[in-house]
C-alpha cells in the first residue's frame, strides 16, 4: 500500500486514458477506452467538466475522478461527482479523500454551493467512505432511466 502523501493529485489528459479505462472497469462494464477517450476530450475543453487522476510516485494512475457542475433552476450551482475509483491496492490510505477534496477546492472555485455524489445504497464501502470524506447522507432515492436512441446528428452525445 502506498500512503497518501506519495500521490499526486492533478488534472487528467489524454496520455492518461488506458489506465483510467482500466479502473473503470472496477465500477463494472458500462463504459470503454474509445467512449471514456472521446469523452476526456471533450471534458478537457468544458470547463463545467474536471477529470482528476491520483498518480503514485512511479507514474502510474491509482485512481480517478469525474466532477461536473451543473446549473439548477432551483438551487444555483451543484458540482456533481459522478464517478470516482481508486484501485483495490490503494484504497484505504488518504487517496478518495484526497480526491474529493480536490473536486470540492475546483467546485469552490466555480461558485458551486454543494458538492453531491450518489451512491447504491448496498455499497457499505461507499457509506462508510463519504462521510469520512466530509458528504453527508441527505436522502433516499429511486433513479429512474429511460435509455434513449442515439442522434443522428453531428453532434456526439456525452
Amino acid at each position: 500500500m502506498v500512503s497518501a502523501s506519495r500521490i499526486a493529485i492533478r488534472q487528467a489528459c489524454a496520455a492518461d486514458v488506458d489506465a483510467i479505462a482500466e479502473l473503470a472497469k472496477l465500477l463494472g462494464p458500462r463504459s470503454s477506452r474509445d467512449i471514456i477517450s472521446d469523452h476526456l476530450g471533450a471534458f478537457e475543453k468544458d470547463p463545467s467538466h474536471y477529470v482528476l487522476v491520483a498518480e503514485d510516485c512511479d507514474g502510474e494512475i491509482v485512481g480517478w475522478l469525474h466532477v461536473f457542475e451543473r446549473r439548477v433552476l432551483t438551487s444555483g450551482c451543484v458540482a456533481e461527482i459522478a464517478g470516482i475509483v481508486v484501485s483495490p491496492m490503494h484504497r484505504r490510505c488518504g487517496i478518495g479523500s484526497d480526491l474529493i477534496r480536490a473536486a470540492d477546492e475546483w467546485a469552490t472555485r466555480r461558485d458551486c454551493g454543494v458538492l453531491i455524489t450518489r451512491s447504491d445504497a448496498r455499497n457499505q464501502a461507499t457509506q462508510v467512505f463519504y462521510p469520512q470524506a466530509g458528504l453527508d447522507a441527505v436522502k433516499p432515492q429511486v433513479v429512474y432511466l429511460k435509455p434513449l436512441p442515439k442522434s443522428g446528428g453531428a453532434a456526439k452525445r456525452i
